[in-house]
């Protein structure tokens, strides 16, 4: 049997070098792991193109929507829970607070949708009440601890 036989012009010879340097360098290259990593998690491989003078990677991701979005919302159930006892722990301990106060004191930069979500729910469980009932928008508007909720904040500490 003849052994197969491959014609290399000399432009070839000549970029043989080049495209062992290129060899050499991808192989070296975290970029040019990241198909055998990708492989290995069972994603497609990422997309790398040159658009502008950048290159720019595309690295899928698997689509675990359904589990994600239940994830999430136990994780900001979980949070949103812990942020309203130290609402409560706080207003028991200093009295009465504006929610910028409170914000300021949970470490947050501004009243987050989160932090009114919070409120709102301590104020519809009758857990904090306002300073001035008649205006909740007011400027000078703050939050205290209703009784009840003080004795079961008691309760519940050591």
């Amino acid at each position: 049997m003849n052994p197969l036989r491959i014609f290399i012009s000399s432009v070839q010879k000549e970029l043989a070098a080049e495209r062992t340097a290129l060899r050499d360098y991808l192989q070296g290259d975290p970029l040019f792991h990241r198909y055998e990593r990708c492989r290995e998690a069972g994603l497609p491989e990422p997309d790398i193109r040159i658009d502008g003078g950048f290159w720019i990677t595309t690295i899928s991701r698997k689509s675990n929507v359904d589990s994600t979005k239940a994830q999430s919302r136990a994780q900001s159930g979980a949070q949103s829970e812990a942020q309203s006892l130290v609402v409560l722990r706080m207003l028991a301990d200093r009295g009465e607070l504006s929610a910028s106060a409170l914000a300021i004191t949970l470490g947050l930069q501004s009243k987050t949708g989160a932090f009114k979500r919070s409120l709102q729910d301590l104020l519809d469980q009758k857990q904090i009440e306002y300073t001035v009932p008649d205006k909740p928008s007011s400027r000078l508007q703050k939050y205290r601890i209703t009784a009840e909720s003080r004795e079961r904040l008691e309760s519940l500490e050591p």
